[in-house]
């Protein structure tokens, strides 16, 4: 193996817990990266597995009612509340307008795809 920094073939290996070469021409200190690299992927690979997993496990619920508007999502206990952010910042209702749900996800869904949500967490509804 050569230095990376000069070149020269005097290298040792480097009294540490980690595969580090020293040269001893120029005293450079250097890592052996195909361990290095192969030891990461497998611990990346190890953290995908359990991200995957806790994601699974993690069911995306309804947090708050909220309604979409052109200008913006307003969100409220409940769809009254929301309408009532709305009358107070003079926003006017349009037919463009969506009832739904922020949730735990922060994604905004309609009514039917909260219904969806509440259904698979078993969550029953307030006022089904």
């Amino acid at each position: 193996m050569n230095c990376p920094k000069c070149g020269s073939e005097a290298v040792s290996k480097a009294l540490t817990q980690y595969p580090i070469n020293h040269c001893l021409n120029c005293d450079n200190l250097f890592y052996v990266h195909n361990i290095l690299v192969d030891n990461l992927q497998a611990e990346i690979a190890a953290l995908k597995l359990r991200i995957e997993k806790l994601d699974e496990e993690l069911k995306e619920i309804c947090i708050c009612a909220a309604i979409k508007t052109p200008s913006g999502i307003y969100r409220g206990h409940r769809h009254g509340d929301c309408f009532l952010v709305m009358q107070r910042k003079k926003i006017l209702r349009s037919t463009e307008d969506i009832q739904g749900f922020i949730t735990s996800r922060n994604r905004f869904v309609d009514r039917n795809e909260g219904r969806k949500l509440q259904d698979i967490a078993r969550i029953e509804s307030v006022s089904p």
